[in-house]
């Protein structure tokens, strides 16, 4: 194969496209939590980040930040050694998003830091309500 002048001197760099594409498809993450978060029949799967969290410990902890049309959620899941699907590992907490009061953003070096308040009667309430567990 004969390289343009565009090609000569790069080093070519291969990897694979498909695993790539897979975890960025909405449905493939709607299905991997909805079977893992524990929801009800009306509360059904919105959207989902992957963060770093750090703890009150001050140790980062690497997270998926999960919103329902009901609930935000806290779940410890990866990738596993070949980064071919996502493993479920545990769910943190799950608090209810009628209690969300106010978020706060700010740009901290080279992240953005989210602190969320929730109104704890309301929190508690609504998990009540749910049958969750308090965080």
């Amino acid at each position: 194969m004969q390289q343009s002048a565009n090609q000569e001197g790069m080093k070519p760099m291969e990897f694979s496209l498909l695993y790539l594409i897979q975890r960025q498809l909405p449905i493939y993450w709607q299905e991997f939590f909805e079977a893992h978060c524990n929801l009800k029949a009306n509360d059904i799967y919105q959207a989902h980040a992957f963060i770093v969290k750090r703890n009150s410990f001050f140790i980062n902890q690497r997270r998926f930040i999960v919103l329902t049309n009901h609930f935000m959620i806290n779940v410890e899941a990866d990738f596993n050694k070949t980064c071919t699907e996502a493993v479920y590992k545990d769910l943190k907490w799950k608090v209810p998003l009628a209690a969300l009061k106010a978020l706060q953003m700010e740009e901290s070096g080279s992240y953005f830091k989210l602190t969320v308040y929730f109104d704890l009667p309301e929190l508690n309430r609504v998990m009540a309500l749910y049958g969750a567990k308090k965080p």
